[in-house]
């Protein structure tokens, strides 16, 4: 819950927007919560509360990434990322600054990836 009691954020990830082989559970939970996101946008703003996603690309140093990125593959994964770096928790952190501001007082219903271009870039990359 960001710190303004009108907001809800709920954090997502990428298995939700592609399929991906053995990930079916991950995809279903990760798509029912965008969904369950903006259903409550809709019916939730007419009362001045605003719900939105954050959706993190590969963060250096969490779990997600211990648990699911073999680290001889971390090059791999930072050519896939637009601005060729891993994020930070801070980024992350930058980003729930920026949404519980009031520099985004107009934002309801939307996902907001912290990825470095990945999601953009995903299927595109140049062989």
């Amino acid at each position: 819950m960001a710190s303004d009691p009108r907001q809800l954020d709920l954090h997502l990830g990428r298995q939700g927007l592609h399929a991906r082989a053995f990930q079916a559970h991950v995809s279903a939970d990760r798509s029912g919560i965008d969904t369950l996101m903006k259903n409550l946008a809709i019916e939730w703003g007419h009362h001045g509360i605003r719900v939105y996603s954050i959706v993190p690309g590969p963060i250096e140093g969490t779990e997600g990434m211990k648990r699911l990125a073999d680290p001889s593959q971390e090059d791999r994964v930072v050519d896939a990322v637009r601005l060729r770096r891993m994020g930070t928790v801070d980024d992350i952190g930058q980003a729930v600054v920026f949404l519980a501001s009031p520099a985004s007082d107009f934002v309801n219903g939307h996902i907001l990836y912290v990825d470095g271009g990945i999601l953009a870039y995903i299927g595109k990359q140049p062989k």
